[in-house]
């Protein structure tokens, strides 16, 4: 975070103001995060970006900072979301008027099936763009904090999913996701390949996971230890999966 100085004299007297500046994703909360995309699809002027990611009163950013200063923060603000980088957290963590959340860092949370679920439904919405794969993908990622995945009634969730979030929220999400996918494109090489033909909203058949082939790949033999490998942490399913994809390559 980058701290921001500067004042305003009024009637003699200067006032001061003292203002954080994100400079990674990590620092960015979810009204600074969905007001930067709202900004660059158009839908806000940079006065109100800045306003909103510096916590002033909108009329404030006339006075507190000339054209120069305006176009900097902009410029440095863009800097902060870009599709070319990876991100290790969901930037957007509750559906607003909602009790559903989204865990943040790392895919905390999130149990191997779950993931699957997730992810499959991104890709078909991807692929097809159709709305309905979108609502199912993200109400995948959005729970009650004490609800478990399984229980969910997904078919009312997407519902009640669909009635409360608008295009914006979304379309923050799939930025927000697109950007994890690359990181674990990152940490997990040879599970999850470079996804950038993803920002065009193509996913070519070496990007795309066969969840169900995966799944049976790491059960094996064992079939009775299924409940439990569908309910491990995501995570620690990447990471023996990675290593066996790695150990076959480098065998062969």
């Amino acid at each position: 975070m980058k701290t921001i100085k500067t004042g305003v004299n009024f009637l003699g007297i200067q006032f001061g103001f003292n203002r954080t500046l994100p400079e990674e994703l990590k620092d960015l909360n979810q009204k600074q995060y969905i007001a930067i995309i709202r900004y660059m699809t158009g839908q806000i002027t940079e006065k109100r970006l800045i306003a909103t990611v510096l916590n002033i009163p909108y009329l404030l950013t006339c006075l507190l900072f000339n054209s120069y200063s305006q176009y900097k923060l902009i410029e440095a603000l863009e800097q902060v979301v870009n599709l070319k980088m990876s991100c290790d957290r969901f930037l957007i963590n509750k559906i607003e008027k909602t009790n559903l959340i989204c865990h943040s860092e790392q895919l905390k949370g999130i149990s191997f099936m779950r993931f699957m679920y997730i992810d499959t439904q991104y890709t078909m919405y991807m692929q097809r763009l159709n709305s309905e794969y979108l609502y199912k993908f993200i109400a995948g990622l959005f729970i009650g904090r004490k609800e478990k995945f399984e229980d969910v009634e997904m078919s009312k969730r997407v519902i009640y999913v669909q009635n409360h979030v608008d295009s914006i929220f979304t379309e923050a999400v799939l930025i927000n996701y697109l950007m994890i996918k690359k990181w674990l494109s990152i940490v997990y090489p040879y599970m999850f390949p470079d996804s950038e033909t993803e920002e065009s909203g193509v996913t070519s058949k070496k990007q795309q996971q066969n969840w169900i082939n995966i799944f049976d790949a790491v059960v094996g033999e064992n079939i009775p230890d299924t409940p439990y490998y569908k309910n491990m942490p995501c995570m620690d399913a990447f990471r023996i999966i990675n290593n066996r994809i790695k150990d076959f390559k480098y065998a062969n």
